[in-house]
C-alpha cells in the first residue's frame, strides 16, 4: 500500500512529489451537517467541478454529534456516507482530509452532552479519544485519506453557543500550554494506535499566533507530522501589507515541520470587488508557497444559496455566505481561475530539485511570545518589523530566541525588552564573530547593554519628536508625530548616530568585534504603522532599512531595488540554476528595478522558457512572475 508521506518539508506519494491543491467543502445548499441532507446529485456535480478545476484534495468535517449522537453511541450511517464520498473522490483522483471534533465550522456544533465539561481534560478527553479511534479504524487502510486533522480551530472546541468563550481550559493548576499540548499529544496518540498509516495534524487558526490559546506551535509540533494553519485576518488593513501577510505567517509557523495552508486563503467577497479578490488570492497562494508552504486549500468551494442566508448560522454572519471560489450555481469566480492556474504550476513543480534559499534576515521573538502576545500588541509589532525588512527587499525568517539563529548574516530583535539575558549574551558573541544585529524599539537600557552599544546612559528623556526625524545615512527626513514616551538618553562613545530628532539621538551604529550592532529607541515597525505604505514617508523608512541589509552575505542573486517587491529564491540542488518568485503585492502597476548578481547568465520565464529582460519588466497589480536563472 502507498500512503501520502512527509519527505523533508513536503508531501510525497509513491516517492513522487505531492503538492495538495484543494478546497474546503460544504455544499451550496447547506451551511452545516450536509450528511444529514444528503443530495447525491449535487455532491457529484461538485466533485466533478473540483476535478475540472484540477484540484487533488478536499477537506471535509466529521460532525461530532452526527457521528456520536450520545456518548459512546456511534452512527453507522455516517461511516457509510463517508465511504461513498471517499469512493467518489477516488474515482476523480481527489484525496480526502477529514477534520474531527467540529466545535466550529462557520457555526458552533459542540455536542450538547459536553456542555459544562472541559473539552481538553477529564472525561471529555476520554470520549474524544474514543471518538477519533472509532472513526479512523474504518479508514486506516484507505489510501485516499490524505491526513487526519484533529480539530478545526481547536481554540473554539470549548465554546458554548450563547455564552462567552470560557477561556477556562478546565483546570487552573496547569498553564494553557500544558493543557493544550497534552490534548494534542493524547488525541494524536489515540489516532496512531488504530492507524499508523496516515499523517496527523491539527487545524490551527489565527488565534494560535495572535492570542494566548495554549496551542503554541513549537510545543505541539513534536506530536504532529505537519503544522497546518489558516490564513484570514491581517494586522493591517492596507492592501500591500495584507498581501505580504501570507509569507509572514508561513515563516512564523515554520518550526521544523512541513507547513501546510489547510484553510486559506479565506477572503469573503464582502471585503472588495472581484478584481481585488483575484489579486489577493494570487498574492496569498503564491506568496505562501514561495515562502515554504507545501500546499493550499482555500475556504471554501461555493457561496451559499440565497434561500439559506437568512438561516442560522449565516443570518448573523452575512460575510460567511460569500467565501466561495464559485457562485452557488458553480459559475467560476476569479478566485477559481487563480486556483486552477496554481494547480497547473504545482503539477509541474518538482520540489525535490530545489531548496528554498536561506533568508537574508532573521527576526527573533521571545520564548514566551505566545503567553505575552496580547501585551503591548506584540503580534502587530512583530508583523510591522517584518514589513520593514520584507518591504526593503529582504527575505526573512522568524525564529524563537532559544532556537539556532546565529547562522544568519542579519539578526533583528523586534521585541527586545522580552528577550532573556542568555539571548543577549548570544547576541554579543554573534556580533563579535561578524554578525549584524538590529535592535528595534529598545527603551530599557542596562549598563552592560550600553557598553555593547558604545554609549553611556545619561538618564531618561521624554520622547516628543516635535522635530522631524533625520536619517543621517540617507539624508531623508520624516515629519511624523510619534506616541510620547521615555527613552534612554545616551552619550555616544564610539557609536555613530543614525537617526536623530533635533539634537536628540534616537538610533546608533556601533562596531563590535568583527560585526556591528544597530540600536534604535524607535520601533522601526511603528514608523511604518503610522504612515501610508505607499507614501514617501514609508519610502524613507525602507530606504534606511535597505542600508542595514546591504552587503549581506546571504543576499539573493536577484534583488529588488524597488520598495514592496517580494522575491523568494529557490536554489537548484546541483547549483546549475535558481528559481525566483517575484511578486508585486501592490494594487498598482510597478516597473521595478533589479540588482542582478554577475553569476546569473540568463533569465527565462518558468512556464514558457522564453528569455526575459528583467530590466524592462512591468508587473501588473498583484502579478506573480516565476523565472529561472541559469548560472555561470
Amino acid at each position: 500500500m502507498s500512503f501520502i508521506k512527509v519527505e523533508g518539508s513536503y508531501f510525497s506519494k509513491d516517492r513522487k512529489p505531492f503538492i495538495p491543491v484543494g478546497i474546503n467543502y460544504l455544499p451550496h445548499y447547506r451551511c452545516g451537517n450536509w450528511f444529514e441532507d444528503w443530495r447525491e446529485g449535487e455532491i457529484l456535480k461538485d466533485l466533478d467541478k473540483m476535478a475540472d478545476l484540477g484540484l487533488n484534495a478536499v477537506r471535509i468535517p466529521v460532525f461530532w454529534s452526527y457521528f456520536e449522537p450520545r456518548p459512546g453511541e456511534y452512527n453507522g450511517e455516517c461511516i457509510l456516507k463517508y465511504r461513498i464520498f471517499i469512493g467518489w473522490c477516488r474515482e476523480r483522483g481527489i484525496y480526502v482530509m477529514p477534520f474531527f471534533l467540529v466545535g466550529i465550522c462557520t457555526g458552533f456544533f459542540r455536542p450538547p452532552y459536553s456542555f459544562g465539561e472541559s473539552m481538553y481534560e477529564g472525561p471529555m478527553l476520554g470520549l474524544e479519544k474514543a471518538h477519533l479511534k472509532e472513526f479512523a479504524r474504518h479508514f486506516a487502510s484507505d489510501e485516499q485519506i490524505f491526513l487526519w486533522d484533529l480539530s478545526d480551530e481547536p481554540y473554539y472546541v470549548e465554546f458554548v453557543p450563547g455564552h462567552d468563550h470560557p477561556h477556562s481550559y478546565g483546570y487552573r493548576k496547569k498553564s494553557r500550554t500544558e493543557v493544550a499540548v497534552n490534548w494534542v499529544r493524547e488525541l494524536a496518540g489515540a489516532l496512531r494506535e488504530v492507524d499508523p498509516n496516515h499523517l496527523v495534524t491539527v487545524g490551527l487558526d489565527n488565534s494560535s499566533v495572535c492570542l494566548y490559546t495554549g496551542f503554541d506551535t513549537e510545543e505541539i509540533a513534536p506530536h504532529l507530522d505537519v503544522i497546518s494553519h489558516c490564513l484570514y485576518v491581517c494586522p493591517s488593513g492596507e492592501e500591500t501589507a495584507a498581501n505580504l501577510y501570507a509569507a509572514f505567517t508561513t515563516r512564523l509557523y515554520d518550526v521544523g515541520k512541513p507547513v501546510f495552508l489547510h484553510e486559506g486563503p479565506g477572503i469573503s467577497q464582502s471585503v472588495g470587488d472581484k478584481a481585488l479578490l483575484e489579486g489577493r488570492y494570487r498574492a496569498a497562494i503564491y506568496g505562501s508557497v514561495a515562502a515554504g508552504n507545501c500546499g493550499v486549500m482555500p475556504w471554501c468551494f461555493t457561496d451559499y444559496d440565497m434561500d439559506i442566508r437568512s438561516l442560522w448560522p449565516l443570518n448573523d454572519q452575512p460575510h460567511e455566505a460569500v467565501f466561495g471560489i464559485l457562485e452557488p450555481d458553480r459559475r467560476e469566480k476569479p478566485q477559481a481561475k487563480v486556483l486552477r492556474e496554481f494547480g497547473k504550476f504545482a503539477a509541474r513543480f518538482d520540489w525535490r530539485h530545489y531548496r528554498r534559499k536561506k533568508s537574508e534576515a532573521v527576526l527573533i521573538y521571545p520564548e514566551r511570545f505566545y503567553q505575552k502576545v496580547k501585551r503591548d500588541g506584540l503580534y502587530g509589532r512583530l508583523f510591522f518589523n517584518y514589513l520593514c525588512f520584507a518591504g526593503a527587499g529582504a527575505s526573512c525568517d522568524l525564529v524563537r530566541e532559544d532556537a539556532a539563529w546565529e547562522e544568519f548574516g542579519l539578526a533583528v530583535f523586534p521585541l527586545p525588552e522580552l528577550l532573556t539575558a542568555g539571548t543577549w549574551a548570544r547576541a554579543r558573541r554573534y556580533c563579535e564573530e561578524g554578525g549584524r544585529l538590529v535592535v528595534s524599539g529598545h527603551k530599557v537600557m542596562l549598563p552592560e547593554k550600553a557598553s555593547f552599544l558604545g554609549a553611556e546612559i545619561m538618564g531618561c528623556v521624554k520622547l516628543a519628536c516635535e522635530d522631524p526625524l533625520l536619517f543621517e545615512t540617507t539624508g531623508e527626513t520624516l515629519d511624523l508625530q510619534l506616541p510620547e514616551g521615555e527613552i534612554p538618553l545616551l552619550n555616544p562613545q564610539g557609536a555613530a548616530v543614525l537617526i536623530r530628532s533635533g539634537n536628540l539621538p534616537l538610533a546608533f551604529s556601533h562596531p563590535f568585534g568583527r560585526g556591528e550592532v544597530v540600536w534604535s529607541a524607535l520601533d522601526l515597525g511603528a514608523l511604518l504603522r503610522e504612515v501610508n505604505l505607499e507614501s514617501s514617508a514609508a519610502g524613507a523608512v525602507l530606504k534606511f532599512v535597505r542600508g542595514l541589509i546591504a552587503d549581506n552575505k546571504d543576499s539573493k542573486l536577484i534583488r529588488s531595488l524597488t520598495d514592496w517587491i517580494e522575491i523568494h529564491q529557490w536554489d537548484h540542488r546541483e547549483a546549475v540554476e535558481a528559481l525566483f518568485f517575484i511578486l508585486n503585492p501592490r494594487p498598482v502597476e510597478v516597473k521595478p528595478a533589479f540588482e542582478i548578481n554577475s553569476v546569473v547568465k540568463e533569465v527565462r520565464s518558468y512556464d514558457k522558457g522564453k528569455s526575459l529582460n528583467l530590466g524592462a519588466t512591468v508587473l501588473r497589480p498583484h502579478e506573480v512572475l516565476i523565472v529561472k536563472a541559469k548560472l555561470k
